[in-house]
């Protein structure tokens, strides 16, 4: 299993994870591959609006046609995007949508 493959199996558990409750949010993972569970963060959710629900409706929007490792970069795309502004280091986030953008573009679609 190469790092993508296994990057991308332990992201797709961890939204697995996510979309099963309203009430709490799970962001990356623990070291035994367990979703890792914080408090929810206003920067995950603003004007009655999440994160999760915006990434859920662009997931719909392409269906199937989109391949694992590209679905994980438009999670990962949306999230920085959608945070980075109310971070406490918003040129940090910033810098990893850069690579997931460059990710996605190197991406065989």
């Amino acid at each position: 299993m190469t790092w993508k493959e296994y990057d991308l199996a332990r992201y797709c558990r961890c939204l697995d994870e996510l979309n099963e409750t309203e009430d709490e949010c799970y962001t990356g993972v623990n070291p035994d591959d367990t979703p890792k569970k914080v408090e929810k963060q206003d920067y995950y959710y603003r004007n009655g609006i999440q994160v999760k629900d915006v990434i859920n409706q662009v997931y719909q929007f392409f269906g199937e046609d989109l391949s694992s490792w590209e679905a994980a970069c438009i999670y990962n795309i949306l999230k920085y995007l959608m945070r980075y502004k109310y971070k406490e280091n918003p040129k940090q986030d910033l810098d990893k949508l850069i690579v997931n953008i460059k990710w996605l573009k190197e991406a065989d679609i």
